[in-house]
């Protein structure tokens, strides 16, 4: 092709028609600059499309995430009602003389309130995206603002969690010497195996429990505590799942969208 061109060049400069020549390199040189511009909306387009499919990898994968994240806390908020329940159970036998749990109810609450509690939200795909710079791929602004968001409450979640944890650490420094360390051996092998007669195998006197428990004034406050971090960490876990759920429609619409382009 470019031999085909310069005889043509060559004809038209032997037999001196410059006019000829001139019209020629003009068209020529339009020529290579179409090229050069459709060569680049090639590249451009190439670009574009890489970052389309780097943008849904990334919104798959945080799908993915988010799930898995709510699966986490919906499990843990769970586990927040029934560690709820106990302590208030407890506060109750405290202030009454009515008792109207049986014994594995009453040793169960009196050792696993004070169990320790924590909650971990994966952030590996969150954290991958910030760490090499892709924040910004994500055209639509408003869900990128969702995203980034939940992932500062998780964080103001865990650091919640981990206060409560400490009250149940004070609650657990008072109560391990309420009951005998082997019957607190053998409540966690029937937890465990989720046995929840009451038929223990160590000696155990349920009102000599119940004097040590009552009698002793510090565990009034620090149960107390322990059941208003409860409720209030209870309160926020609902709301931050609650804007998962809408968060992860979001993506997957987003997802959507995309695809569908």
């Amino acid at each position: 092709m470019i031999k085909f061109f310069r005889k043509i060049r060559q004809g038209l400069l032997t037999e001196k028609k410059f006019s000829k020549y001139l019209l020629y390199a003009i068209g020529e040189i339009i020529l290579v600059v179409v090229g050069i511009l459709i060569a680049l909306s090639i590249n451009n387009w190439n670009e574009e499309k890489k970052l389309i499919d780097r943008e849904i990898g990334y919104l798959n994968e945080l799908s993915g995430e988010f799930k898995a994240n709510k699966i986490i806390l919906e499990d843990f908020l769970s586990q927040l009602n029934n560690s709820l329940a106990d302590s208030e159970n407890l506060l109750s036998i405290k202030n009454s003389d009515t008792i109207r749990l049986n014994d594995f109810e009453i040793i169960y609450s009196i050792e696993t309130v004070g169990w320790a509690t924590n909650i971990n939200f994966t952030k590996n795909v969150w954290n991958d995206i910030y760490s090499t710079g892709n924040a910004m791929i994500f055209n639509d602004l408003l869900l990128q603002d969702r995203m980034s968001s939940f992932y500062a409450r998780a964080n103001y979640y865990e650091t919640l969690i981990a206060e409560l944890d400490n009250y149940k650490k004070n609650y657990r420094n008072i109560s391990k010497y309420i009951m005998d360390a082997n019957l607190r051996i053998e409540l966690a092998d029937k937890v465990i195996s989720q046995d929840t007669t009451s038929n223990f195998k160590t000696d155990n006197d349920l009102e000599v429990i119940l004097e040590k428990f009552k009698s002793n004034k510090r565990i009034d406050g620090e149960l107390a505590d322990i059941i208003m971090l409860t409720k209030a960490a209870t309160v926020v876990g609902q709301s931050i799942n609650e804007r998962l759920g809408i968060t992860i429609s979001l993506i997957d619409k987003q997802i959507n969208k995309i695809t569908k382009g």
